[in-house]
């Protein structure tokens, strides 16, 4: 996801998709892209959301960034975590089973 302010704005103020994206004039498909930062929003599509949500533009259209500090434990072959991952893969995709 490439605005989690703006995700958590719109779950915040409980605005799906379709509504935001009937503001704007667009599909809920195009928004969905728009999110994903598969295809940029105008300047005027950001100051609207803006207005509608009730926050800084600025703010709502960072870029998510990860501290230094965040980073992820490894997973180790044999470690629990590992075992419960291909346990739940060979649970969802039994005929993949032993290919993961």
């Amino acid at each position: 996801m490439e605005f989690p302010n703006l995700a958590w704005a719109l779950e915040h103020r409980k605005v799906v998709y379709m509504e935001a994206s009937a503001v704007l004039r667009m599909s809920a498909g195009s928004f969905s892209q728009k999110m994903a930062g598969r295809v940029p929003f105008a300047p005027h599509e950001r100051t609207r959301l803006s207005e509608m949500l009730g926050y800084r533009a600025d703010w709502l259209f960072q870029p998510m960034v990860v501290p230094p500090e965040a980073r992820l434990a490894p997973v180790y072959e044999g470690s629990e975590s590992q075992r419960l991952d291909n346990q739940i893969r060979n649970e969802i995709w039994p005929e993949r089973r032993g290919r993961c």
